[in-house]
């Protein structure tokens, strides 16, 4: 993973863990890594790995839960992260030192989250599964914006997969002019094949278009 201010700093990530463990970022002039623990929550601390923090408690009862995908705010003010509990997702979004924890949307369900701030820090992309009916028992996901104070969700991508396929939108990321978003798409057969001409990286214009 790769972040850049005034100058480089890359994180490496042990192959075998999940991706969105890690975010880096913080106030400026100053560097910090947000990382998630698989058994008990968010955790932070500074690039030279001192000064180690837990912000979340992220273990649940029934060991089906957690955590995930910390996001820094561009000024460092704030963490977006998704949250996991029996199978119900949530985007939270705290203060930089863990305090005035708030819950920004509930609906991610089956999977979903990997927020993603605008660069003026007014909304977080994320992708989420999109039900056409109550009988749709997985959907699809798909990229959606939300403010960052939980007002005026919006859906920006609207994939049709191929007849026989099965498939995943996920993971946006914002341009620094925040005019696109780019986002990957994963397509597969349901043997889990993956269909090499219609995966990869797309970008949209961030309005969705």
């Amino acid at each position: 993973m790769f972040f850049s201010m005034k100058r480089s700093l890359i994180v490496f990530v042990a192959l075998g863990l999940m991706a969105g463990l890690v975010g880096c970022g913080g106030k400026s002039g100053s560097y910090q890594i947000a990382f998630s623990s698989l058994t008990d929550g968010i955790y932070v601390m500074d690039a030279d790995g001192t000064n180690l923090r837990q912000l979340t408690e992220g273990a649940y009862p029934d060991g089906y839960g957690g955590d995930y995908s910390p996001a820094w705010s561009p000024d460092g003010e704030k963490i977006a992260f998704e949250r996991w509990d029996a199978g119900s997702g949530y985007l939270h979004v705290m203060d930089a030192d863990g305090s005035n924890l708030r819950q920004v949307m509930f609906g991610l369900e089956n999977w979903g989250g990997a927020p993603s701030w605008s660069p003026d820090g007014e909304q977080i992309a994320f992708y989420k599964v999109d039900r056409k009916s109550d009988e749709d028992e997985y959907g699809e996901p798909l990229i959606f914006v939300i403010d960052a104070d939980g007002t005026d969700l919006r859906k920006l991508t609207n994939h049709v997969l191929p007849p026989y396929t099965d498939g995943f939108v996920q993971h946006p990321s914002w341009s620094p002019d925040g005019k696109q978003i780019t986002y990957v798409v994963r397509r597969s057969f349901p043997n889990g094949d993956y269909i090499d001409n219609a995966s990869g990286i797309f970008v949209m214009d961030a309005d969705g278009t």
